[in-house]
């Protein structure tokens, strides 16, 4: 046996001793069956330099904690991942560190600020779901990332939770299916941006496998239906938008004529598509019916707890514009607000502003959001940058396609920014940092100086 992997196996066993300590009987056999999965899927990557495995065992282990119910789990898989990444840290070195380190610094000085100024109590429940993103954050960029790295654990993540919800369709009588996770809006959306970036890194592959984008679209589809969010079809829409678009203008080499030719014919057959499809579906599906409602004019529950949840998130952050009221405590600011209403509603136990960019101005204040806004800038500019060249991979337009989606559909929801989702966003935010890197080897440009590491021959 070879020493790295007698030592990596022994820091397991030292993991697990440690968690069952450290869990006291709570909830112990959980935590001890996840953090054993997530070190030896640790031993798996840093021997074997496969990391796909590594970040969909986090993404999955975090679907399942709930902060309120698990917590010693998280900081058990918090305290496993501080354990074993030095060992990756301090082995990949990124030719390019300023990203990485203008994020934690602006991670670090939002941190300082709120403990100088403590505009509010702090959290102890997302402190450390904070502490663990900002961990798999670096984790995620000290490796190398192709394109075929990103797909595979797209493609993994992907398959699991549709999976995960077509046994929930077959084994469960819920009206809408809620994933790992146990939110239908978490769930289906989250699902939509993998898919969305998935599908669009293999269309624009130079030989595009369609009996595989077709099998695997149509099982996700049958999956988002199921889960009666209507924001998750308005993303499959926009993805073939924008795939359409990318590819007409942006890919094609013609003329502006050819191309807004082929783009306005496209266009037509998608949207004749997506009619006989609809039409085709069930008119009792809970996600038709939510649409109707809605061309109907008429605002049904969901519509309704969203517009309360806007005006308290807005109202929040007026009050306290600069640091907001801190993550986690919203929904108490949301039941003081209506305090005076005689009646009770599921409403004001909502426990975010349902908007990505209101939730970080109401819990985080225009500090952090600004910060956001800069470490997303530096991705864009990169990744524009990179696109621009002529020996950039067309695939990775996938990354694009999938933050628009993601922007889009947060104006109505908060996810990735939800606790059983965070860490995913965590690494979306490292991989659109990470895999414009670039050096020229033997003029062959790599997204890394690091392909050959570990046996990556």
């Amino acid at each position: 046996m070879k020493p790295p992997l007698l030592v990596s196996l022994l820091l397991v066993l030292l993991s697990v001793v440690g968690v069952s300590i450290l869990t006291l009987g709570t909830h112990l056999w959980i935590t001890v069956l996840m953090s054993t999965a997530l070190a030896f899927s640790f031993v798996i990557s840093i021997i074997y330099n496969k990391h796909s495995f590594l970040f969909v065992t986090i993404f999955f282990l975090n679907h399942f904690i709930s902060m309120d119910g698990i917590y010693y789990t998280r900081a058990s898989i918090v305290g496993v991942l501080f354990l074993f990444s030095p060992f990756i840290l301090f082995v990949r070195k990124p030719s390019r560190l300023f990203p990485l380190l203008l994020t934690v610094a602006l991670f670090v000085l939002y941190y300082s600020l709120v403990v100088v100024f403590s505009p509010y109590s702090l959290n102890i429940y997302w402190v450390t779901l904070h502490f663990e993103a900002i961990i798999v954050f670096c984790i995620t960029y000290f490796f190398f990332w192709s394109k075929e790295d990103i797909k595979n654990v797209l493609l993994l993540h992907l398959l699991l939770l549709v999976v995960f919800g077509i046994a929930e369709i077959l084994f469960t009588n819920q009206p809408r299916i809620r994933g790992p996770m146990q939110t239908a809006t978490g769930f289906a959306v989250l699902l939509t941006i993998i898919w969305s970036i998935w599908v669009t890194m293999e269309i624009f592959e130079k030989i595009p496998r369609y009996y595989r984008i077709i099998g695997i679209s149509t099982v996700t589809l049958v999956v988002l239906v199921a889960s009666g969010t209507r924001m998750s079809l308005i993303g499959v829409v926009l993805t073939i938008l924008l795939i359409l678009f990318i590819k007409s203008f942006f890919v094609a080499k013609s003329s502006k004529i050819i191309k807004m030719v082929k783009f306005a014919v496209s266009f037509s057959c998608i949207v004749l598509l997506v009619t006989i499809i609809w039409f085709l579906l069930p008119d009792d599906l809970i996600v038709k019916q939510g649409f109707y409602s809605i061309l109907r004019g008429e605002i049904d529950e969901s519509n309704m707890g969203r517009l309360i949840v806007w005006y308290t998130g807005f109202q929040a952050f007026l009050e306290n514009p600069v640091f907001g009221i801190g993550n986690g405590n919203f929904q108490q600011y949301l039941q003081e607000t209506f305090a005076h209403i005689p009646f009770e509603m599921h409403h004001f136990s909502l426990s975010h502003a349902h908007n990505i960019f209101l939730v970080v101005l109401s819990e985080n204040g225009a500090l952090a959001l600004l910060f956001i806004f800069i470490i997303l800038g530096l991705a864009n500019y990169y990744l524009v940058k990179y696109l621009r060249r002529p020996h950039s991979e067309a695939p990775m337009y996938g990354l694009v396609v999938g933050l628009v989606v993601l922007s889009v559909l947060g104006l109505f929801d908060t996810i990735p920014n939800f606790p059983s989702t965070f860490i995913w966003s965590a690494w979306y935010l490292g991989i659109l940092l990470r895999s414009t890197l670039e050096e020229k080897n033997n003029n062959t440009y790599i997204a890394s100086p690091l392909h050959n590491y570990g046996g990556a021959q």
